[in-house]
């Protein structure tokens, strides 16, 4: 767990989480100094008082640990937190609370009335109009009962705090939901990035293959051939001369040797998925090959990762799916992927652009595509040619 917490959260979110937290016991420090100045407090507000701190942190605890987990886990969409909500209100509830009850054995009312702040932190991670609803509903609650001993305008600061202090929580937890993002779309654009330099190479490679082949295989076959005729015409049993035929013998199966090396596939498609399964929270992928190592040719290398990325990017928009198993079996001539998620709750399908590419390419080389949605998840099964 704690090397999937490295993994999948920030350490920039738990810094900034900590710096909060600091700055919370700060206040409730302050607070409890007031509250606990005389002895008039009574049992129960005693009980309250030492309940808070235990609510206070597992709010923040959720919030840095269990929060992002839970949003990877439902991720491309927001993932509700029944607990949260849970933990959100007994704060609310003990604050105010403590409040009123500390409204007629402190001094400085002031000072106890900012503890209403601490608990908008945790409705940060909810839905907007659940924040609202807890927000409000606090507020009028602590209006109703302070109104009495506090002007209006303290209490329209309070809430102004409270505003400001779920601001702070909500623009980071964007900025965490943004940079899972980002580090998908980079994940992405890493492997295309791959396939085009193997592409490149590829092509360099072959330019390279085909100039030996047809460039200096050809001169060496042609002094081979010349040496040969001549020994043969003039008699001559020159060991030099048998030693040079020899070495251009050599020669000319080496340079045939080289050329056809240089033409061997050099895209790993297996690692290129992996890179981009790794960026990618939910759906867990796995990915299996039978046959080959991973490597192909470029050409045969984008047409797999762009429809396997097209497959993986679908089933996180459409699917609510945990798992993806994707896998790739080569044969002589061609390759058959299989693919398929356990997303539930829909059947029949219908589909996209992105599904239509993919149906596109693949049968622009001959191959076949067969594409089906239904109780148990979706499955694709791809015919794709060796090229």
């Amino acid at each position: 767990m704690p090397e999937r917490l490295a993994q999948l959260i920030p350490p920039y979110f738990i810094a900034r989480s900590a710096a909060l937290i600091g700055t919370g016991l700060v206040v409730l420090a302050c607070v409890y100094l007031e509250l606990f100045s005389n002895s008039q407090a009574g049992t129960l507000t005693q009980v309250v008082a030492a309940l808070y701190p235990i609510l206070f942190f597992g709010v923040y605890l959720y919030l840095t640990l269990v929060f992002p987990l839970r949003e990877l886990k439902h991720f491309p969409h927001q993932a509700q937190h029944p607990l949260l909500i849970l933990l959100s209100i007994l704060n609310y509830s003990c604050v105010v609370f403590l409040v009123y009850r500390g409204s007629s054995i402190v001094d400085n009312l002031h000072v106890l009335a900012f503890l209403l702040a601490l608990p908008a932190a945790g409705t940060s991670g909810l839905r907007l109009w659940q924040a609202v609803t807890i927000i409000s509903s606090a507020n009028v609650i602590a209006a109703v009962l302070l109104l009495p001993k506090l002007n209006s305008l303290f209490l329209l600061q309070i809430l102004s705090s409270q505003v400001l202090v779920y601001l702070l929580f909500s623009t980071m937890i964007g900025e965490f939901r943004q940079k899972t993002i980002a580090n998908i779309n980079l994940a992405q654009f890493n492997s295309m990035q791959q396939l085009l330099q193997t592409q490149v190479e590829q092509q360099t490679r072959e330019a390279i293959a085909r100039d030996l082949h047809d460039e200096l295989g050809h001169l060496s076959t042609v002094i081979s051939h010349n040496l040969s005729q001549y020994c043969y015409t003039h008699h001559n049993t020159d060991p030099l001369l048998q030693n040079a035929m020899s070495l251009t013998r050599k020669m000319s199966e080496q340079i045939r040797s080289l050329s056809h090396t240089w033409q061997v596939p050099v895209f790993d498609i297996k690692a290129a998925l992996m890179g981009l399964a790794n960026n990618i929270p939910r759906p867990s992928i796995e990915v299996d090959l039978d046959g080959f190592d991973g490597t192909c040719s470029a050409a045969s290398g984008e047409i797999l990762l762009r429809c396997c990325q097209e497959i993986i990017t679908n089933s996180m928009r459409h699917s609510n799916a945990s798992k993806l198993q994707i896998l790739i079996m080569k044969s002589p001539t061609r390759f058959s992927v299989s693919i398929e998620d356990n997303g539930t709750g829909k059947t029949g399908l219908t589909p996209g652009k992105g599904l239509d590419g993919i149906r596109a390419r693949v049968l622009q080389l001959g191959g076949h595509v067969d594409l089906v949605l239904d109780a148990d998840g979706f499955r694709a099964q791809l015919m794709v040619p060796a090229v």
